[in-house]
């Protein structure tokens, strides 16, 4: 019997060892292969599953095969002992790339819900994420996913549209609902990512600039296209959302403010987001959604297996260690974790899912709002009162002010009258406006022109809705008149 008739089940072949080597694994060194051939096992790692002449000591059913190929195994749909269904042989569970769901995932991709991870990725959907592999509709290159392939680009060109060149072929991928082997009839290094989505181009950050083939814009302003505007922000507030200011109207995109609440740009959303996560990710909670601009729970947060975010986690024996952590807790039985963050406010005030560091019942609403507070039940919650690019007046923060409006009218839209100046925060007649400037709470058909004039009001006849025309010198007849006043004082 020759050397190497004496390995049977357990025999290994290696082409890369020395003699020397070889000797240290008890093995027989053939010089005419310059091979290794040994009983056992490389690294140690027990043979307890050979598949293809290679050694794995686990075995899982539940692993995919895109899991069992990411972490390094071998996918086979029946046993060594014949029996059929799913088996992952692997020598360990070290994913490289995203783990979700029990299984090692190549690519994570930031979704609105679970039918577009269905459709587009057919991944699994967690927490606005959709975790999955290469589809087979699209080509897997150098370890990313690309949407086309097309033989008709040069290298230049394919690193143009920040493409991947690789054996004469360009592959590429899908922008803003155009495919990149298109040819586009304009170039633009002076359009920024916002204007090149709005106008269906593509925007290449190589050449720093958007190819498109028409400028159909719904709001052009300083050479930029915007989708929609909003009334009465102030310059930082328009700027922090890349948009343009023309007056106290800011136009944004959608691409940079997909989001807006209270004059704020928000680039997620989430419902199943808690008042104190969304709090921990610096977001605002409106209509039980989490507005927030960070992406999603990372470092240094943590996210739970319940799907809320928390400060910080900790490895314990049971749940009663992990409750008597102080602040809110979640135990994960699982995997004997504990997940906990500080109180809903360590100080100050807690109100709408934030902290505030004061709290008072003496600004009005438009105030509070003014110095972005949050007003409830009486009170303001606020940081700071400092009214900065308003009108201070009398512990109060108004918006405008103008020296048009009576004193009465002043009042009437909830303003402060000083020195023949109106300072208010908006004309919200809730009575009956006169010639646009005027606004009255009360009104009569009864009165006649004499009266109203000596009670203080304005003689005159409807326009549309609430709004009035005050007379002129003559009254005409089949056309009625009323007397817009605010109260019935006669001093005659």
């Amino acid at each position: 019997m020759t050397p190497i008739e004496e390995f049977h089940d357990d025999l290994f072949r290696a082409a890369n060892y020395e003699k020397e080597q070889c000797a240290k694994l008890d093995g027989y060194y053939t010089p005419t292969d310059r091979s290794c051939y040994y009983n056992g096992s490389q690294n140690s790692i027990p043979c307890r599953y050979r598949i293809n002449r290679k050694c794995y000591p686990h075995v899982n059913s539940s692993y995919t095969a895109s899991t069992c190929a990411n972490i390094g195994g071998v996918f086979k749909t029946a046993s060594t002992q014949g029996e059929s269904g799913s088996f992952c042989y692997y020598k360990q569970f070290d994913c490289a790339y995203q783990y979700a769901n029990g299984q090692c995932y190549r690519f994570v991709t930031p979704v609105n819900n679970t039918t577009e991870c269905d459709s587009n990725y057919g991944g699994y959907y967690e927490n606005e994420y959709c975790y999955h592999e290469c589809p087979d509709t699209k080509y897997l290159i150098n370890d990313q996913c690309y949407d086309t392939r097309s033989s008709q680009y040069t290298q230049s060109d394919c690193e143009d549209v920040e493409g991947v060149y690789d054996h004469d072929y360009c592959y590429c991928n899908r922008y803003s609902n155009q495919t990149t082997n298109q040819c586009y009839l304009y170039f633009s290094s002076t359009y920024n990512e916002g204007t090149c989505a709005s106008i269906g181009g593509y925007y290449s950050q190589n050449r720093q600039g958007c190819y498109y083939d028409s400028f159909s814009c719904s709001y052009s302003y300083g050479g930029q296209c915007y989708d929609r505007y909003y009334d009465y922000w102030l310059t930082g507030q328009c700027d922090e959302a890349n948009g343009y200011l023309s007056g106290s109207r800011c136009y944004v995109s959608y691409y940079y403010c997909p989001y807006v609440i209270n004059r704020k740009c928000y680039f997620y959303t989430s419902e199943s987001y808690d008042c104190r996560s969304c709090r921990l990710l610096a977001g605002f909670m409106y209509s039980d959604t989490c507005y927030y601009k960070s992406n999603n729970c990372s470092e240094p947060l943590y996210l739970a297996s319940n799907h809320q975010c928390y400060e910080n986690q900790t490895t314990v024996r049971t749940a009663a260690d992990c409750s008597s952590v102080s602040g809110e807790t979640f135990h994960d039985e699982d995997n004997d974790l504990c997940y906990f963050s500080s109180g809903e406010c360590s100080s100050g005030h807690y109100a709408n899912c934030q902290c505030y560091n004061h709290r008072s019942t003496v600004y009005t609403v438009a105030s509070c709002r003014n110095f972005d507070g949050y007003y409830i039940n009486g009170r303001c919650y606020y940081n700071s009162s400092y009214c900065r690019y308003y009108h201070s007046i009398k512990g109060q923060c108004y918006r405008r002010s103008s020296q048009w409006y009576s004193q009465p009218t002043c009042l009437n839209i909830g303003g402060y009258y000083v020195g023949g100046t109106c300072y208010y925060d908006s004309f919200n007649c809730s009575g009956f406006t006169a010639d646009y400037y005027e606004c009255y709470m009360n009104r009569s058909s009864t009165y006649s022109r004499a009266t109203c004039t000596n009670i203080g009001g304005i003689y005159g006849y409807l326009s549309s809705g609430r709004r009035y025309y005050s007379t002129g010198r003559h009254l005409y007849s089949g056309r009625t008149y009323y007397c817009l006043y605010n109260t019935f004082s006669c001093t005659g």
